[in-house]
């Protein structure tokens, strides 16, 4: 039986934005196989932490992006895509401006580019919305159209 493998590397982007940024935690390339455990993590800076919500989205190769959850200061807040609920946590640790995703049991469909974005209070109508979109299946206009995140990461999660 042929095993397959998950690779997980990261690439920093910031939007610009003077003093904010946002930086992947690990940064250097990760090996993993189905089955396995993705974890990845976020820290902020230049920015209250608190404040904000810290979003996860990713994109499959060849489709639209995908809004999979957001993580609040207070974790009852959190929210996930159905699709995903049991094998998907995001947590935080404000006091280190750290977010971090955790998805199990991962799968071949669970190739894709993953996002870490920062959503300000001003954002979370958009996030409302998104959810919703999100159940219906109708995410991949809205969200290329709508998202706009003032600073995001971006990991590459690739089925080799």
């Amino acid at each position: 039986m042929q095993m397959q493998l998950c690779k997980i590397f990261s690439v920093f982007i910031s939007s610009g934005v003077t003093g904010q940024s946002m930086e992947s935690i690990p940064s250097s390339p990760v090996m993993k196989r189905p089955g396995e455990t993705l974890s990845l993590s976020c820290r902020g800076s230049g920015f209250t932490f608190t404040c904000c919500g810290m979003s996860w989205i990713r994109q499959q190769p060849g489709k639209g992006l995908e809004w999979i959850g957001i993580g609040f200061s207070s974790s009852s807040s959190d929210s996930y895509a159905s699709s995903l609920r049991g094998r998907i946590e995001i947590s935080r640790d404000n006091s280190n401006s750290m977010t971090y995703l955790r998805l199990s049991n991962l799968k071949p469909e669970d190739s894709a580019v993953y996002y870490c974005a920062l959503q300000k209070p001003s954002d979370m109508q958009f996030h409302r919305n998104l959810q919703g979109a999100v159940d219906d299946q109708e995410y991949d206009v809205q969200l290329t159209v709508t998202i706009t995140p003032v600073i995001y990461v971006k990991t590459y999660l690739k089925i080799i």
